[in-house]
């Protein structure tokens, strides 16, 4: 509605369903997706903050504590793209 009202353009970046989603799972808008190159720079910059998290990264392990993001998540997380919905 605020787009609508203001004019404004929606983007929605799906970080978290990752997790949950799969690419054939029928709950997000894939008619609404859209794949977005990242130049080299904007990659180096993503995956150096991504790594600035080392509590997300490490978990601890003398309590059984696994990483937040385990490596399967970095992996998605550092693909030369993004994905929006429009």
């Amino acid at each position: 509605r605020a787009c609508a009202t203001t004019g404004a353009q929606l983007h929605e970046v799906p970080i978290w369903a990752w997790h949950w989603a799969d690419p054939e799972d029928e709950r997000l808008p894939w008619d609404r997706a859209r794949k977005l190159l990242l130049d080299p720079m904007t990659l180096a910059h993503k995956r150096s903050a991504a790594q600035a998290f080392t509590s997300q990264l490490q978990g601890d392990p003398a309590i059984g504590l696994s990483p937040v993001l385990p490596e399967a998540v970095l992996e998605r997380l550092l693909q030369p793209f993004e994905v929006v919905f429009t």
